[in-house]
């Protein structure tokens, strides 16, 4: 738990792991998503072959927090069994 004062108001913010692979989660997807926006848009490839190198790690970081979330040594980053997944992996 964190105790978070702003101002005059105080409150707790409770994280748990769950919450905390979500974020990971969140993290990698928006981190892949704007590297693909700045695709689109024509950026130099010099660029973002030297920032995909984040977007691996993001991923990377999601599917090792996960792992141990679920005592799991080849949990894979993306579930492809799960459309959704897949289809977030493949066609964006």
């Amino acid at each position: 738990m964190i105790h978070v004062i702003t101002g005059v108001m105080s409150y707790h913010l409770i994280i748990t792991k769950a919450s905390l692979a979500q974020l990971f989660r969140r993290f990698s997807n928006l981190k892949y998503k704007s590297w693909l926006l700045h695709f689109t848009a024509g950026e130099s490839l010099d660029l973002l072959r030297d920032d995909f190198e984040s977007v691996v790690a993001a991923v990377e970081a999601y599917a090792r927090f996960s792992a141990k979330l679920m005592r799991s040594e080849t949990m894979t980053p993306f579930y492809f069994p799960d459309i959704n997944d897949y289809e977030r992996a493949m066609q964006q």
